[in-house]
């Protein structure tokens, strides 16, 4: 599923780097601003390695305390609670 989703964003983030996107009804503000109209987002490599490790990082966080609450329950004791 991570592979997947950098390469999702990774196309999607070509396509608006190509070809731009824009704010509709958000010209006034982007001028006052001195926004430009279209923006073009850019991919760089660094992005594409630390955003998964970032979510790699917090997935392993999150399922520690309950494997190690798991690891520390007897077999007899958790079929008892059912």
């Amino acid at each position: 599923g991570l592979l997947l989703g950098v390469l999702f964003g990774a196309i999607v983030t070509w396509w608006f780097s190509v070809n731009g996107f824009a704010y509709p009804g958000m010209d006034e503000m982007a001028a006052k601003f001195n926004l430009p109209a279209r923006f073009y987002p850019q991919l760089s490599p660094l992005t594409l390695v630390l955003g998964p490790l970032v979510v790699l990082l917090f997935t392993l966080i999150a399922s520690f305390y309950p494997a190690l609450r798991l690891h520390r329950l007897q077999p007899v004791e958790a079929m008892r609670a059912l």
